[in-house]
């Protein structure tokens, strides 16, 4: 981004009043500030939502190798079909907590390929280490799947970074749509939402559906590895929604994405096979300023940092220069930023 964006206010508390929320609406030339209470009067009567139902399981385990402490989050299942949850792509710290910025947390340069990785009972071996840092790793968790669900409940939490003032519970990161335990980290842009404003919306004649998009990390804390996100996710489409979605593009419909793993995962599909086709996929597609849409509309989704790649999608749906003034309104009205915070609509 080349505006700049001061002084953010960052939401350091999960579920910070939902319905006090605040939100930019982008409609045309126009840009509101309202509250999420009036979301409702900003939706076509027409539109259809699409939200990720993704449920978010506890990624982060602190254990050892040999002696020696380390924390790991898990980054990417590296089975697709999501059957099995043995092998992954991980992210390995020396020692540490969420309380340090995870640009600061330490390589563990003792790591080799063949160590095993204690965290309680649960054991994992290290498959491989990346070339350009010892954090970055594949390693295959030892056991059976259904041993495998029991122990990544037992001693996950889930991740979290160090703008956050409590250590959040694993029911912290999940939104009221939650079902396919598949996010590593939360599809936060529904965070807000509650069921009594999807309840007056439906009254208005607007319409919701589901995908499952395995939303993955935010962060890996090196400039080298943060090049790779977002890294290839999986996605599940079923023929209820890819029917619903395909009438209301046929029609020319209203087609908005309640956050940006929404967007990936529709216009990914809509690139590959013209239509939205029912069933499990994948997707590392990118979508920048000069990326052409295909099927979503307008987008729902929260306040992101100027530096995150979340802001390059949102110039896809807005002019950059009118999107840095939005936002440095939102500065000036006090506006909570990262995945508790407040929220944009964009038309």
């Amino acid at each position: 981004m080349e505006g700049e964006v001061v002084m953010l206010e960052i939401a350091r508390l999960p579920r910070l009043g939902r319905s006090s929320a605040r939100l930019m609406v982008m409609n045309g030339r126009d840009t509101t500030h309202t509250t999420l209470r009036e979301l409702v009067e900003y939706i076509p009567a027409d539109s259809l939502l699409v939200v990720n139902d993704a449920g978010t399981i506890p990624a982060s385990f602190h254990g050892y190798v040999g002696s020696l402490p380390i924390e790991l989050r898990l980054v990417r299942n590296l089975d697709p079909s999501y059957r099995s949850i043995d092998s992954w792509q991980a992210l390995i710290f020396y020692d540490g907590n969420w309380k340090e910025r995870t640009e600061d947390r330490l390589d563990p340069d003792f790591l080799e390929i063949g160590d095993l990785l204690q965290f309680g009972d649960l054991m994992a071996e290290v498959i491989s280490i990346d070339h350009s840092s010892k954090r970055y790793a594949k390693i295959r968790l030892l056991g059976d799947t259904e041993e495998l669900w029991k122990k990544i409940y037992r001693f996950g939490k889930p991740i979290q970074y160090s703008h956050l003032e409590e250590e959040l519970a694993l029911w912290d990161v999940q939104t009221i749509f939650a079902s396919r335990p598949v996010a590593l980290e939360a599809p936060s842009a529904s965070f807000q939402l509650t069921w009594d404003l999807l309840d007056e919306l439906q009254k208005k004649g607007v319409n919701l559906v589901s995908i499952t998009h395995a939303a993955g990390i935010s962060s890996m804390g090196l400039q080298d590895l943060e090049q790779l996100l977002p890294l290839e996710e999986s996605y599940w489409i079923t023929n209820s929604t890819a029917d619903l979605i395909n009438e209301y593009h046929s029609r020319g419909r209203p087609i908005i994405a309640i956050g940006t793993s929404v967007t990936r995962a529709l216009e990914s599909n809509m690139t590959e096979f013209g239509t939205i086709k029912p069933g499990q996929y994948s997707t590392t597609l990118i979508i920048d300023q000069q990326y052409h849409r295909k099927v979503v509309t307008g987008l729902f989704t929260g306040m992101h940092m100027p530096e995150e790649s979340h802001m390059k999608m949102l110039t896809n749906f807005i002019d950059e220069e009118r999107l840095l003034h939005g936002y440095n309104e939102a500065v000036d009205l006090g506006y909570m930023w990262h995945e508790y915070g407040d929220v944009n609509l964009i038309l």
